[in-house]
C-alpha cells in the first residue's frame, strides 16, 4: 500500500525559520553553509539508532531546552510585540484559549495509535487523566517500535511544528495538534497544509510520523518505489510551493537522507544556507535544512566519527578498491573482475572460499582473506559479528557472482556465493548492518549454493546456456541461476537446453520455441544420453526476444523470469505461459529462475 508523502506547507516552514530564531540562533556550535551536504543529511546509523535516548535522557533533554514554563502566561507578552500586557491577556485579544499552558516537558496525554477524527485527553485542564503518559514515553515509544532515534522525533517536532513546540514555554493546545506534520500535504489553498482530521493529536502524530520514516526506510529499493531514492542520483525541488524556482539533482548517499526528502520533498538553495539562522529568498525552502541544523546544535554531527565496521576488497585487474563505512557495496558489477581478496575492520570475524583451497582460516581485525597475486578469485564468504556489535546489529551480506547476479542475503556468519563448480566467482559484495529486531533487507533469493551437493531429489534438473552477442557462449545454469547478462546491453542470440545424463531417471520431450526478429520458430529434441538441443543458430544475429518452455511425460518447468531491454526483470511466467515481449523491439538480455 502506498503511503502518503508527507511534508509540512512551505508558508508554515517559513514561519518555523523565524520562530526558530528565538532559540536557535544562541547556540555556541553554530554550522555554516559550508558545513551542509545535501546528499547525505544524516547517516543511516545515527538516524536507526533507536538505544540512543532512554525516557529519562528524553525528558532531562526537553527540560533543558525549556526550563522556564510560564504555564499561567503571567510574563509579557514581549515576543508579539506586545510588551504592555501579559501573554493570557494577549491570548485572550485574539481569542485564543487562555491558560494553563502546557509545555511539551510537562506535557501528558491518553496515548491513541489508530487514527480518527478526534483529540485525545491531555493535562491541558491542569491535571492529569487516567491513563496518560509524558511527552518523552511517547517519542520513546514511537522511537522503539519504529526503529528510529528518538532524535529524529525531536529534531522533527522541533522543525515541523509551529512555535517551535520543543521551545515554547507558553504553547497552546492547537500546537500539539500536528506537531510532526504528518500527513500534512501542501495541497491547501495557497500551498498551506491540508492536514488529514484523523492523524490530529500529539501520540498520533509521533506514532505516524515514525512509522512513514521507518515504512519509507524498508521500502525504498524495493523496484515500485517513485520517491526519492538512495544511492542515485535525485532531482529535488527548491521550493514545492513557488512555481519557476527549479530544482538540482543530488546523489543521495543515505536512506536516512533520502526519507527526509521523501518526508520533505525539497532542498535550501544557496540563499537559505547564506543565512542559516534565517530566511532566505522567495525560492527559498528549509525543513530540510533546518532539520540538519537543529540535530547539530542540539546533538553534534549528523554523521559517525567513529565507523562502527570498515570494509574493501582486492579486484582483479584494479587493485585494492577504497574503504566502505558500516553499509555499502566493494568491488565491480558488470566489468566481469573477479574478487581476490577483502578486509573487514570491526568486530567481525570473516573468511573466503576458492576453488583452488577451499574454506580459508577465519580472520578479523582488519586481517586480509583471500591472496592479491595468485589469481584466485573468491567464490563465497562468511561474515560473522561479534562482541558488542552481535548485541546490537544483525550483519547482512550477499554476493554478485559472475554469471548469476546478486544472490540472496546472507546473515551473521552464514556462507553466501557458490561453491563447487568453475567460474562463478565473486565480483562484489554487498554489507548491510541492521539494528536487532530491525527488518530484514528484501528478499531476493538464495544466498549460497554448493554445486556438488546440490540434493535435488527431483529426477529432472534442466540447465540452459546462452549465447550473448560479442561475448559467446555462457557457462551453463541451473535452477535460479541467470543465464546473460544484464545491464551491459547485450542481446542473447541463442539458447541451448542442457540435461546431463545422470539426471535422466526416464525420456522426455522438452518442447520450445523462440521469436526473434524474423517471427517463431519451432524445434523439439528427444532427450538422449546426452540431450543437447539449440534454438537459434549463434551466427544469426538475431534478437532473441521471448521464449516458453515446456515438458511433457507429466513433468513441467516451475518458471521462468525474463531481462528485457530498456525494461529490467519481467514478471514470472509458468508451463508454457509467454514470457518477454514482441513487436516492442526489446531484446532479450538474461534469463533466470529456471528449473523443473
Amino acid at each position: 500500500m502506498v503511503k502518503t508523502r508527507i511534508f509540512i506547507s512551505a508558508i508554515a516552514v517559513a514561519a518555523i525559520g523565524i520562530f526558530s530564531l528565538v532559540f536557535f540562533a544562541n547556540q555556541s556550535s553554530a554550522v555554516t553553509a559550508s558545513d551542509w551536504r545535501a546528499g547525505n543529511i544524516v547517516d543511516d546509523f545515527v538516524f536507526t539508532n533507536s538505544d540512543d535516548m532512554t525516557v529519562a535522557d528524553i525528558q532531562a533533554f526537553l527540560n533543558s531546552v525549556n526550563p522556564n514554563c510560564d504555564t499561567y502566561g503571567t510574563g509579557r507578552a514581549i515576543e508579539k510585540g506586545r510588551g504592555d500586557i501579559t501573554r493570557a491577556q494577549y491570548a485572550a485579544s485574539r481569542g485564543w484559549a487562555g491558560p494553563p499552558y502546557v509545555c511539551l516537558k510537562d506535557y501528558y496525554e491518553v496515548p491513541k495509535y489508530s487514527p480518527g477524527n478526534y483529540i485525545p485527553a491531555n493535562n491541558f485542564s491542569g491535571s492529569i487523566p487516567a491513563g496518560a503518559v509524558s511527552a518523552a514515553q511517547i517519542i520513546y515509544d514511537a522511537a522503539k517500535r519504529n526503529n528510529l532515534s528518538p532524535k529524529v522525533i525531536l529534531v522533527k517536532i522541533a522543525t515541523e511544528s509551529a512555535g517551535p513546540l520543543t521551545s515554547d514555554n507558553w504553547p497552546l493546545q492547537s500546537q500539539y495538534t500536528y506537531a510532526m506534520g504528518s500527513h500534512c500535504p501542501d495541497s491547501g489553498p495557497g500551498g498551506s497544509a491540508n492536514c488529514d482530521r484523523n492523524y490530529a493529536g500529539f501520540s498520533m502524530q509521533v506514532e505516524s510520523g515514525a512509522q512513514l520514516m521507518r515504512w519509507y526506510l524498508d521500502n525504498m529499493e524495493k523496484p515500485w518505489w517513485s520517491y526519492k531514492k538512495p544511492f542515485a542520483t535525485n532531482s529535488i525541488l527548491w521550493n514545492v510551493v513557488q512555481r519557476g524556482c527549479g530544482a538540482g539533482d543530488v546523489y543521495i548517499a543515505s536512506k536516512a537522507t533520502a526519507a527526509l526528502y521523501t518526508y520533505t520533498p525539497y532542498q535550501p538553495n544557496q540563499a537559505a544556507l547564506n543565512n542559516m539562522y534565517g530566511l532566505g529568498d522567495h525560492c527559498s525552502a528549509y525543513g530540510n535544512r533546518n532539520f540538519w541544523r537543529v540535530w547539530n546544535d542540539w546533538f553534534g554531527s549528523t554523521q559517525y566519527s567513529r565507523p562502527i565496521i570498515s570494509f574493501k576488497s582486492h579486484i582483479s585487474y584494479y587493485g585494492w578498491t577504497g574503504l566502505v563505512h558500516n553499509r555499502g557495496i566493494t568491488g565491480f558489477t558488470g566489468q566481469s573482475k573477479s574478487m581476490q581478496a577483502f578486509t573487514i575492520d570491526g568486530e567481525v570475524t570473516y573468511s573466503s572460499y576458492s576453488e583452488e583451497r577451499g574454506w580459508q582460516p577465519t580472520v578479523y581485525g582488519g586481517m586480509q582473506s583471500g591472496t592479491t597475486e595468485l589469481n584466485r578469485p573468491i567464490q563465497a564468504v562468511k561474515i560473522q559479528p561479534t562482541g558488542s556489535l552481535a548485541a546490537k546489529y544483525d550483519l547482512y551480506y550477499r554476493a554478485h557472482v559472475s554469471y548469476v547476479g546478486w544472490m540472496g542475503w546472507a546473515k551473521n556468519g552464514e556462507p553466501a556465493g557458490i561453491t563447487g563448480g568453475p567460474g562463478n566467482n565473486i565480483e562484489a559484495l554487498e554489507i548491510r548492518l541492521v539494528h536487532k529486531g530491525s527488518s530484514a533487507p528484501e528478499d531476493s533469493g538464495q544466498a549460497f549454493k554448493n554445486i556438488n551437493t546440490k540434493g535435488d531429489s527431483s529426477p529432472l534438473a534442466a540447465s540452459i546456456s546462452s549465447h550473448v552477442g560479442m561475448v559467446g557462449w555462457q557457462p551453463a545454469v541451473t535452477d535460479e541461476m541467470i543465464s546473460g547478462t544484464t545491464g551491459q546491453s547485450h542481446r542473447i542470440e541463442a539458447v541451448k537446453a542442457l540435461r546431463p545424463v545422470i539426471k535422466l531417471a526416464f525420456l522426455a520431450t522438452l518442447r520450445y520455441s523462440s521469436h526473434v526478429l524474423m517471427g517463431w520458430l519451432s524445434k523439439t529434441g528427444k532427450m538422449q544420453t546426452k540431450y543437447q538441443a539449440l534454438l537459434v543458430s549463434s551466427n544469426q544475429s538475431k534478437q532473441f526476444v521471448l521464449y516458453s518452455l515446456t515438458t511433457l511425460q507429466n513433468h513441467t518447468i516451475s518458471s521462468i523470469v525474463l531481462y528485457s531491454q530498456y525494461v529490467g526483470w519481467m514478471g514470472w511466467a509458468k508451463n508454457g505461459e509467454t514470457a518477454g515481449s514482441t513487436g516492442a523491439t526489446r531484446q532479450l538480455e538474461a534469463s533466470s529462475r529456471f528449473g523443473i
